[in-house]
């Protein structure tokens, strides 16, 4: 077991094991079901002169992701994260900042 020291992934829990002391669970049953899907669909919006828009020049104004559990009706996240500011959209956690 490692002793305490930084993260190396962003996960929320990190463990170390020797793969001998890993036990494989049976194959049905409880063990035997798919964990739920979870689906996230985000859109990216840039500010363009003219063409596609260019990582370097054209600055990101806008980022949405909507996050919902498969075969679920509520979502999970909505947010909108904004340059500067916009007008509040129901349903969506709006977040506004001053730089890219």
């Amino acid at each position: 077991m490692r002793t305490k020291q930084m993260k190396l992934s962003r996960c929320q829990i990190e463990i170390d094991i020797d793969y001998k002391n890993v036990l494989p669970l049976p194959v049905e049953g409880e063990w035997s079901k798919i964990v739920p899907l979870r689906m996230m669909s985000f859109d990216i919006e840039c500010v363009s002169k003219k063409g596609f828009p260019s990582a370097e020049k054209d600055p990101v104004i806008q980022i949405s992701n909507y996050c919902k559990n498969h075969n679920e009706d509520d979502h999970m996240v909505k947010n909108i994260f904004v340059l500067k500011s916009c007008t509040g959209i129901v349903g969506a956690d709006v977040r506004s900042f001053e730089r890219e």
